[in-house]
C-alpha cells in the first residue's frame, strides 16, 4: 500500500498491518469468504497450508499487466478505489458544496484528470521551479535554498518535521532524519550483487533522461545524473540500515541546536529552521547523528554544480503526474525495475490515489458518508473488545513473564486507545486553497506546501493523539507506539476481512487476526520499548526481557531461512516485529473465537470444522500472486514478510493449527521447536 506516514525516522515507528509496497488497480472481483474455489484440493494442509488454502485462487488469478502483485488486500483496496472513483466522477458532474472538503477533493481530482490541459500547459510550471536553482550564484546561496525547497514540501538531502518526544509523547519535538535517496534504502546503494549494480546503473540513465526531458542537452544531463548518484551514494553510506532503523532507542537523540550545528558545522541549521518557518526550539531530536555528520562534507565539499543538479532532480521527481506524459512514461519505465509491472496504471487510479495522499481525512469523509454501512463501527468495536479481553487473559497466563512485567503489560493494554472506522477530529484543510480551474501542477505544489507547513507548526505544541496516519478509506490498520493506539480504518471493514453475513470463524480469522496483530505490536521487539503513555521506557525486568529476546530470535531465525526470490532471503531481523504480531494476532484471535457460541459448538460448515475455517480464513486474506521484481524489492526494504511466509511461518508455530488439521508430528507444517510468545 502507499501509506501516509507523518512520523520521522527519529520518532515512533508506526507498525502497519499489510505490506507497504505499491498497489495498483485490477478487476474488482472480491470473492466470498472461504470460496471453495480458493482451495487447492490436491494439496495437503499439513504439507503446505498456504497452497492448500489459497492454491485454487492463485492458479486462477494471474497478475494484471499493470500490477506488481495481486491478492486479497489488493482486491479490496481496488474495490474501495473504484467506488471512490465513481463518487468523485459524480462530484465533478454534480458538485456537493455542503462541505468545503468535498469541494477541495473534487477540484484536486478534476485538475489531475485534465490530461489535455496538462499536455497543453507543458512543463512551464516546472521550469518556473527549476529556474531559481540555475541562478544560484555560490555555495552559501545553494545551502540557503535547501530551506526554501523543504518549506515547499520537497525534502532534499534530509528529513525535517515534527516528532513526538521519546520521553514525553505529549510534546512534539523538531526532528531531523536521514533521507535524500531515490532508491528505497541504503542497501540498494551498498549491495554488490549484479542486480543491485544494474538498478544503480539504470537509475543514472533514468535521471539523465529526465534531465533531457526538462531541457538539458545530453552531455550536461549525463554529467548531472552521475553527480546526483555520487551525492546519493555518499548519503546512503552515512545512513542506517533498515534493520538498525527499527531500534527506537538508537533513533532518539535529542540535543541542543548548538550540538546539531556541531555535527555539520558548514550548514546553518538555525537559518534552515527559520526558512521552513519552524517555531523556535532549544533542542532537536536527531534520529541518526552519523547521517548528519556524513551530510556535512557533502554540503561543504561537493561541487556547486552537483548540488544544484541534485536539487533539480528532486524538484522534477516531485512533479509526478502533474508533468506531461513524456515525463510520466519515463518515470514508469524506471519503476518497472522495482515493481515488475508491465503497463502504466490508469489515469483515474493515479488521480484517486493522489488526492487520497494529499487530503486523506477529506477523502475519508467522502468515503465514510457514501460507502460505509450503518452499524459497521459498532460491530467492529465489539470484536475489538473481545480480542482485547482475550489478550488481557493471555498475559496473565504466560509462563515466561513475571508478575511485575505482567502488571505493567496489562496496564499498557488497558490504556491502549482505539481509533475505529474514521477520525473523530479530521485534519483542518481550510488553509489549502484548490480552485475550481486549478492547473494540476499548481495544485500539487499547494498541497505539498500545505502539508509541510501543517507538520512544522506542530513543533513545540502538545501532541494530537487523535490524528490518523492514513485515510479512513485505506485497506490497512496500524499500531502507533508513541500514542499507544490501534487504528482500524473503515476501508478494511469489508470482505474478506469482515462480513456481517459470514460465520464467526471467518471474521475472527480475518479482521480478528488484524485486531490481535495490532494489539500485540504494543509488545513486539519495537513496541515493548514504549510504556502505557507511549514514552520510551524499559519497563520489563531483565529476566523477562532476556526471555522475550530469545523468543524473538527464534522467529527471526525462522524467517531468515525463507527464500524470497533467487538468492535473496527474507530478513528475519527486519521482519521480526511483524512476524511476532502475526503470531500473536493469530493465537489471540483464535482464543477469542473459541469463546463465541460457534466456537464452542464446533459445528462443521462445508466439510470444515470451525477451527479449520478460522485458519483457512487467515490464510486466504494473504492469497496473492507477486512478480519476482516486487518480491525482491519487498524482501530488501519492507518489514513485512512476503504473504506466503506470513501464513506458513505463523501457523507452523501454532499447536492449535496442527490439532485442527490433525497433522502428524513429522508433517512439514509442524515445527519441531515452535516459537512461542503468546
Amino acid at each position: 500500500m502507499s501509506l501516509r506516514v507523518s512520523r520521522l525516522l527519529s520518532g515512533a515507528a508506526v507498525a502497519f498491518f499489510c505490506v507497504a509496497g505499491s498497489v495498483a488497480a485490477g478487476p474488482a472481483d472480491i470473492s466470498k469468504p472461504l470460496d471453495p474455489a480458493s482451495f487447492d484440493k490436491t494439496a495437503q494442509a499439513c504439507n503446505d497450508f498456504y497452497k492448500f488454502a489459497t492454491g485454487g485462487w492463485t492458479a486462477s488469478h494471474p497478475i494484471p499487466s499493470h500490477l506488481s502483485r495481486w491478492g486479497s488486500f489488493d482486491q479490496l483496496s481496488e474495490n474501495n478505489l473504484s467506488n471512490m472513483h465513481d463518487l468523485l466522477d459524480k462530484l465533478v458532474a454534480t458538485p456537493d458544496k455542503s462541505d468545503p472538503d468535498f469541494v477541495r477533493v473534487t477540484n484536486y481530482y478534476k485538475s489531475c484528470m485534465d490530461e489535455d490541459r496538462i499536455e497543453k500547459e507543458g512543463d512551464a510550471w516546472l521550469q518556473a521551479q527549476l529556474k531559481p536553482i540555475d541562478a544560484l550564484p555560490d555555495r552559501p546561496a545553494i545551502l540557503a535554498e535547501i530551506g526554501k525547497l523543504q518549506s515547499a514540501g520537497i525534502s532534499v538531502f534530509f528529513g525535517f518535521g515534527s516528532t513526538p518526544d521519546g520521553l514525553n509523547s505529549d510534546h512534539e519535538n523538531a526532528g531531523v532524519s536521514q533521507g535524500g535517496l531515490s532508491l528505497p534504502n541504503r542497501d540498494y546503494y551498498t549491495r554488490d550483487d549484479d542486480k543491485a549494480k544494474m538498478i544503480r546503473s539504470k537509475l543514472v540513465e533514468h535521471i539523465a533522461k529526465m534531465f533531457v526531458l526538462s531541457g538539458e542537452d545530453a552531455a550536461k544531463a549525463d554529467a548531472d545524473s552521475k553527480a546526483v548518484m555520487d551525492i546519493e551514494m555518499q548519503l546512503a553510506l552515512a545512513s542506517r540500515t533498515p534493520v538498525d532503523l527499527r531500534d527506537p532507542l538508537k533513533n532518539y537523540n535529542p540535543m541542543p541546536v548548538s550540538a546539531l550545528q556541531g555535527l555539520s558545522p558548514d550548514f546553518d541549521w538555525k537559518g534552515f529552521m527559520k526558512a521552513v518557518d519552524s517555531p523556535s526550539v532549544d533542542k532537536v531530536d536527531v534520529g541518526q547523528p552519523d547521517f548528519v555528520k556524513g551530510l556535512g562534507p557533502v554540503l561543504a565539499k561537493a561541487d556547486p554544480a552537483a548540488l544544484k543538479a541534485y536539487m533539480r532532480w528532486n524538484i522534477i521527481g516531485a512533479g509526478g503526474n502533474a508533468l506531461p506524459k513524456r515525463f510520466v512514461d519515463e518515470q514508469f519505465e524506471f519503476t518497472k525495475l522495482l515493481s515488475g509491472a508491465k503497463e502504466q496504471r490508469p489515469r483515474w487510479q493515479r488521480c484517486v490515489r493522489a488526492v487520497k495522499g494529499v487530503m486523506p481525512d477529506a477523502v475519508g469523509k467522502v468515503f465514510v458518508k457514501n460507502l460505509v454501512p450503518a452499524g459497521t463501527k459498532e460491530r467492529m468495536v465489539a470484536l475489538v473488545h473481545n480480542v482485547r479481553q482475550t489478550l488481557r487473559e493471555d498475559i496473565q497466563d504466560l509462563d515466561w513473564m513475571g508478575p511485575a512485567t505482567k502488571k505493567l503489560a496489562t496496564a499498557k493494554l488497558d490504556k491502549m486507545t482505539e481509533h475505529i472506522a474514521y477520525p473523530d477530529k479530521p485534519i483542518d484543510y481550510s488553509a489549502l486553497k484548490i480552485g475550481d480551474n486549478e492547473l494540476y501542477g499548481d495544485a500539487v505544489l499547494a498541497a505539498m506546501k500545505f502539508e509541510q507547513h501543517r507538520d512544522v507548526k506542530k513543533i513545540g505544541k502538545p501532541t494530537d493523539h487523535n490524528e490518523w496516519e492514513m485515510s479512513a478509506m485505506e485497506t490497512n490498520a496500524y499500531y502507533e507506539p508513541a500514542n499507544n493506539s490501534i487504528t482500524f480504518p473503515a476501508g478494511i471493514m469489508f470482505a474478506p476481512f469482515f462480513d456481517v453475513k459470514a460465520d464467526d470463524a471467518v471474521n475472527y480469522g480475518g479482521i480478528g487476526v488484524v485486531i490481535g496483530h495490532e494489539m500485540t505490536h504494543g509488545f513486539d521487539d519495537q513496541g515493548r520499548n514504549y510504556d502505557a503513555k507511549g514514552n520510551l521506557k524499559d519497563w520489563w525486568t531483565k529476566d523477562d526481557a532476556d526471555k522475550f529476546a530469545a523468543r524473538g530470535k527464534c522467529i527471526s531465525d525462522e524467517f531468515d531461512g525463507f527464500i524470497a526470490v533467487d538468492d535473496v532471503h527474507e530478513n528475519g531481523k527486519l521482519e521480526e516485529g511483524e512476524a511476532i504480531a502475526d503470531l500473536g494476532g493469530t493465537v489471540i484471535s483464535h482464543r477469542a473465537f473459541l469463546k463465541t457460541p460457534e466456537g464452542k459448538a464446533g459445528k462443521p460448515i462445508d466439510g470444515l470444522s470451525p477451527e479449520q475455517r478460522f485458519f483457512a480464513a487467515f490464510a486466504q486474506i494473504w492469497e496473492q500472486n507477486i512478480r519476482p521484481e516486487m518480491a525482491r524489492n519487498l524482501a530488501l526494504s519492507d518489514p513485512h514478510p512476503l504473504a506466503n511466509y506470513r501464513v506458513i511461518g505463523t501457523v507452523s508455530n501454532v499447536p492449535s493449527f496442527a490439532t485442527a488439521y490433525q497433522c502428524a508430528p513429522a508433517a512439514p507444517m509442524v515445527r519441531k521447536e515452535t516459537c512461542k510468545i503468546w
